[in-house]
């Protein structure tokens, strides 16, 4: 039967600069403008599931339709790579499990974002997979206690995963799919420790991916109001600061020239590409050791293990 599926993605050309890291090689660079977003709904084996769209360059701005079963978008381009483009995707998990289920049939590759908890599912981690998941963007923020101590207004919620925090990145990692983990340097309870903290954490988890930012107060939000209150603003409603890569407020237990420094220098390490080559051998060694076949378009690193 011929099936119809309204998509709403960047094309394939560039969705590897819309994920940034796993086409290339680690980049800080991993997040991509968004020039506006939409409600519109996908429509996946009659399941509609509402995605953001995010620009991943000038000319990838289309809306495609899915005419054909080979995936084929008009002109006969498949499409092999969607992102949906939602900060926690499995926020309902029995819809996100129907979802995974129809996806299966339609022999696409996909990443999206997700909280910690999805590694306590193993349900849907085997979903994720099947269904052709490559990479899971995760906020990880920090892997200190001090440095997760209060950074959710209400609750504590990712202070107390803290402890589930390695355990779930190997769970994840286990079943070929790829963790991005991202970090947050400057929060409060940061201290000159925290460059070498994070760095650590990488090695031991051998996360296959990692991006770094800083701390940005964007004008109207309540980091920003808070960090203006508190006199620590450098300077206020500059907007061209806001890339997630410059320093625009005072930390609380560094200069701000300090914490600059200290993102370029652990950058160096994180992104060097020794350090990436050798966690994504370990990767590929803990999917060989564990009979675990990598899925196609996951791309190996020269000299890593090879597939098996």
């Amino acid at each position: 039967m011929k099936r119809t599926s309204k998509v709403l993605v960047t094309a394939v050309a560039a969705a590897a600069v819309a994920l940034g890291s796993l086409a290339a090689s680690g980049s800080a660079g991993a997040q991509s403008s968004v020039r506006g977003v939409t409600d519109d709904t996908i429509k996946v084996g009659g399941l509609g599931y509402t995605a953001f769209y995010e620009e991943a360059s000038k000319t990838a701005q289309a809306r495609f339709e899915i005419a054909n079963d080979n995936n084929e978008i008009p002109g006969g381009r498949k499409i092999d790579f969607v992102e949906f483009a939602d900060d926690n995707s499995f926020a309902s998990r029995s819809h996100a499990k129907a979802l995974l289920r129809a996806l299966i049939a339609e022999d696409v590759r996909w990443f999206t974002e997700a909280d910690i908890s999805i590694a306590a599912d193993a349900e849907l981690l085997d979903l994720m997979r099947e269904s052709g998941c490559r990479q899971v963007l995760i906020g990880l923020e920090s892997p200190t206690p001090d440095g997760l101590d209060g950074i959710e207004v209400k609750r504590n919620w990712k202070l107390a995963r803290l402890p589930d925090y390695e355990a779930a990145i190997d769970a994840i990692q286990s079943r070929g799919i790829t963790v991005n983990g991202c970090f947050i340097l400057g929060l409060d309870g940061d201290t000159e420790r925290t460059f070498d903290a994070i760095y650590d954490f990488i090695d031991r988890t051998a996360l296959f991916e990692a991006q770094l930012t800083v701390l940005t107060p964007f004008p109207g939000t309540p980091l920003y109001e808070r960090l203006l209150r508190e006199g620590r603003l450098i300077e206020p409603r500059a907007w061209e600061k806001c890339t997630l890569f410059d320093v625009n407020f005072h930390p609380r237990n560094m200069s701000a020239d300090r914490l600059q420094q200290g993102l370029l220098d652990l950058a160096r390490r994180v992104y060097d590409p020794a350090f990436i080559h050798d966690r994504r051998r370990r990767f590929f060694e803990r999917l060989h050791a564990s009979g675990v076949r990598p899925g196609p378009g996951l791309p190996a690193e020269a000299g890593a293990v090879d597939a098996p």
